[in-house]
């Protein structure tokens, strides 16, 4: 595959539907590899193995069947199963591709061969009780730190949870260094549509707050940049179809500059309903 069309197919796989579907599409299309008479705690002991040997060996083909192995029998083992099955799904995202890798190459083997098997990870924990701790302690870790496309991943997994509790964590990543993650970020915010009105005031104003930074600073660097690159104006091109949509899906406004938001959000943004 090239590497235009693996990077294609990267960012697709970080799209929200994708996250939702990632198991319940290619990797339940798998779950005939599951049936083999063993029962769910067999089943389960089997699957730990198999993806504790796949993650030492960036054997992607075994992650793959042991976490559609660990999925199909998630729910069914005893509550002292499922602790051991979170602490090895702990250890996908506490796997770093080989050392020396340059993590804006997505072609690289370890790579690509790990990065799905987080996908994987996430598409199955996304919507259980220990998914946010999870991933929250996941992007802590410093590999994570500095791979765009795992904390992207991440990020917005987090918001498919749709947990009060998590908005500002996840409206600190609005800042950060990679356009991907920022993006994953506002589309994270989004899925808080249907909370509570003081949750969707808080998620606007963040939107809004991290929007105008990054378009102050673009026009910033136009003002100094004289022809020359302006990668922050590239960088906003980026992020702000993600703001857009999430805002209108949040707030029920339409606005397309982010200074109109800002001045709407100053004089309604106080308003018990919006």
């Amino acid at each position: 595959m090239s590497r235009a069309l693996r990077a294609g197919a990267v960012r697709r796989l970080l799209t929200p539907l994708a996250l939702l579907l990632v198991l319940l599409g290619a990797g339940r299309a798998l779950a005939s590899v599951a049936v083999r008479g063993d029962g769910p705690e067999e089943l389960a002991d089997s699957a730990m193995d198999q993806l504790d040997d796949a993650l030492d060996h960036y054997d992607y083909a075994a992650m793959q069947e042991a976490l559609v192995d660990i999925d199909a029998v998630y729910v069914k083992v005893s509550d002292k199963t499922r602790k051991k099955l979170d602490k090895s799904l702990a250890a996908v995202f506490s796997t770093r591709p080989a050392r020396e890798i340059d993590w804006e190459d997505r072609t690289l083997d370890s790579a690509s061969k790990l990065l799905p098997a987080y996908q994987l990870a996430v598409g199955l924990l996304f919507d259980k009780d220990s998914g946010a701790k999870l991933f929250t302690d996941a992007l802590k870790q410093k590999h994570v730190k500095d791979w765009s496309d795992a904390r992207a991943l991440l990020v917005e997994a987090l918001g498919q949870r749709k947990d009060d509790g998590l908005v500002s964590l996840i409206g600190g990543y609005l800042t950060d260094e990679s356009p991907d993650v920022v993006a994953s970020a506002a589309r994270a915010l989004g899925h808080y549509s249907e909370a509570s009105q003081d949750v969707r005031r808080s998620c606007t104003k963040l939107l809004i707050d991290a929007w105008m930074e990054h378009h102050e600073a673009a026009e910033k660097e136009e003002k100094r940049s004289r022809g020359k690159e302006e990668a922050k104006a590239d960088f906003l091109v980026r992020v702000e179809g993600a703001f857009s949509a999430s805002l209108t899906s949040i707030a029920r406004q339409t606005f397309i500059h982010p200074t109109e938001w800002r001045d709407w959000f100053a004089e309604h943004g106080s308003e018990d309903t919006f």
